[in-house]
């Protein structure tokens, strides 16, 4: 994690599980997509590496709400699958964060997805600890988004 000089680092953290299996989660976040089926704020995706989601590969996308938007792109950092990815979204000039997505099989079955955010910079990381709330708000929504996004995928898989 590389914070911002001189600042707080924010992490904003949320878990929630998720009735799927692991590898039909994973197949969600890592079909591009699917994105802005999951991810707040994102519109629609532009254009994609075909190399997604190896290491160093990147989507275009649309962030925004209403008639406002900015187009930029996430990068993915790691990958480790079907356990974990990180991403690095950008949304400048505004922000950048690193976005690490965990996802751990639980007993019984299901998926227990843990997201974090790190603003690693742009003029609002700079908020610090005041992000903290805000983020954690923002960010419970893409796990709660990401359960219809599966169940598309697990409905389609038995067809």
């Amino acid at each position: 994690r590389i914070p911002v000089r001189g600042h707080a680092v924010t992490v904003a953290t949320n878990l929630r599980f998720v009735p799927f299996p692991q590898a039909e989660v994973f197949a969600v976040l890592s079909t591009p997509e699917r994105y802005a089926g999951w991810v707040v704020g994102a519109k629609k995706t532009r254009t994609i590496d075909p190399e997604w989601p190896q290491p160093g590969s990147r989507l275009a996308h649309e962030q925004g709400a209403g008639p406002l938007h900015i187009d930029d792109f996430t990068v993915v950092r790691e990958l480790d699958a079907p356990n974990r990815i990180v991403l690095e979204a950008k949304i400048r000039p505004l922000m950048t964060a690193e976005v690490t997505l965990t996802l751990e099989p639980q007993p019984g079955g299901g998926t227990l997805v843990t997201m974090e955010e790190v603003p690693t910079g742009g003029p609002v990381s700079r908020l610090g600890r005041w992000l903290d709330a805000p983020l954690r708000r923002r960010n419970s929504r893409p796990p709660r988004r990401l359960r219809p996004q599966v169940a598309d995928v697990a409905a389609a898989a038995r067809l």
